[in-house]
């Protein structure tokens, strides 16, 4: 199943970590620091062309393991969150990395 974050991109729902308030998320050292490094390594990707609203944290497959990637969304984090509620997310299986 596949999760639209805005701007005609979707990724798939058992990728999602987690979904966070960019409000929240900047009054939070530990997040501010979590930010800082996806950007420097370029694992952040800005989805929105105004001011985001939200980041959706994703862990991606890749040969060597997984990559966690930002998305920053001009959707907020309530809305991804009700747009959730359609997955089961119960059947998702999930390893720890």
């Amino acid at each position: 199943m596949f999760f639209h974050l805005g701007e005609n991109h979707y990724i798939d729902a058992k990728e999602i970590l987690m979904i966070i308030d960019i409000k929240s998320a900047l009054s939070s050292k530990i997040t501010r620091d979590f930010i800082e490094k996806a950007k420097n390594s370029g694992n952040s990707v800005m989805l929105s062309s105004g001011k985001p609203k939200s980041i959706i944290v994703a862990r991606k497959k890749i040969s060597k393991g997984y990559v966690i990637k930002a998305y920053y969304s001009s959707i907020s984090s309530t809305t991804l969150l009700k747009r959730s509620y359609q997955y089961d997310f119960s059947s998702f299986e999930m390893e720890v990395i």
